[in-house]
């Protein structure tokens, strides 16, 4: 039904550069979208505000459905869907998804609609607005630099030795060509503490960690550049502490094969890119958790842009290490707790 504007919608998303994760989540809704338009006879050149309200219902509908199979292995009638779906809540922010994807693909189908009528569903992310300190975020590195992502544990280069995943290299050549440490196959410890050292400071989202490659990084200068920032913020170059350079070259003197600008700067065991959510939850988050802390990536940009305030940094600088678009969007990175309020109020003698 809508077939060829998916397919010019996909074209546009490619022209955009998305990655093929994201064009898949977009294409997978849009798929959603098409069956709620058939079974609903509506079509696509005569769609309204209240079709989208309608859509919202038919997916609570969907739900109610599935659970309610889930929970009596049977088929529910009408009057039990009903029934199901009064009970049944969409989180808001999967809904904001749905929304956010018919949204972009009826503008580039060039399809109006006024969507100041379209009553989108509130949430709360609680999840994230947790700000880590400086010391928080060291004891994180120093859980990363041990950390065994076979053993999901903190472990030593002689306990790796000991691991079943150790890989003995059968000859000297074989050693001379290994790629990774002479130790177990999943000890990464070194990369993994400028990983996390390089994504705080940078305040890197994963998709710019995953594509940094050695080129964009200058250590002479101390900066990393971000070649193609998201949100469609323009190329800047980030100031690097001097620590964090001192780590940097210690890797890269570790690492074989450096010395090629086009290869990536964190590449997997296999040279290859890491996928962004992959990193985000298999890797940052099992390593946060074992240092104490139940976060994800995102909380490194949170945590970086509030401290940089907190230290005294001008709201536009910190807009210029967020990379920004629009200053009004740094003020949702800003978490200031009552106590933060009070101590510089203080200090200015305002109190």
């Amino acid at each position: 039904m809508i077939a060829a504007e998916i397919e010019t919608f996909k074209g546009f998303m490619e022209i955009e550069q998305r990655s093929p994760h994201t064009i898949r989540q977009y294409i997978d809704i849009l798929s959603w979208f098409e069956k709620f338009l058939i079974e609903s006879n509506i079509e696509f050149c005569q769609l309204t505000e209240n079709d989208i309200v309608k859509f919202q219902l038919w997916l609570k509908k969907k739900k109610a459905t599935k659970e309610f199979v889930k929970l009596y292995k049977r088929k529910p009638s009408e009057q039990e869907v009903l029934q199901f779906s009064r009970e049944t809540t969409l989180h808001g922010k999967s809904v904001y998804k749905y929304l956010s994807a018919i949204r972009k693909f009826l503008e580039v189908n060039e399809q109006q609609l006024n969507w100041t009528k379209i009553p989108t569903p509130k949430f709360d992310d609680n999840f994230n607005p947790d700000v880590l300190t400086t010391d928080e975020i060291t004891k994180i590195v120093d859980t990363a630099t041990k950390y065994c992502t076979f053993q999901h544990s903190t472990v030593t280069e002689e306990n790796c030795l000991k691991c079943k995943k150790y890989r003995q290299p059968k000859s000297e050549k074989a050693a001379l060509q290994r790629k990774y440490p002479n130790v177990c196959f999943y000890f990464e410890g070194l990369k993994f503490n400028a990983m996390f050292r390089i994504a705080y400071e940078a305040a890197l989202r994963t998709d710019e960690l995953c594509n940094l490659k050695i080129k964009h990084l200058d250590l002479n200068k101390k900066e990393v550049f971000i070649e193609k920032p998201l949100k469609h913020s323009q190329p800047q170059a980030i100031p690097l502490s001097k620590s964090l350079v001192r780590i940097l070259e210690q890797y890269l003197a570790k690492r074989k094969g450096a010395t090629e600008g086009e290869e990536f700067l964190f590449p997997t065991k296999m040279g290859k890119k890491y996928h962004p959510n992959n990193f985000a939850t298999h890797i940052f988050r099992p390593i946060a958790r074992f240092a104490g802390f139940d976060i994800r990536y995102y909380t490194l940009r949170h945590s970086r842009a509030t401290n940089l305030l907190k230290q005294g940094l001008e709201i536009g600088w910190v807009r210029r290490i967020t990379r920004h678009k629009n200053i009004n969007n740094v003020l949702k990175y800003i978490h200031l707790s009552s106590d933060d309020i009070r101590e510089e109020m203080e200090k200015r003698k305002i109190l």
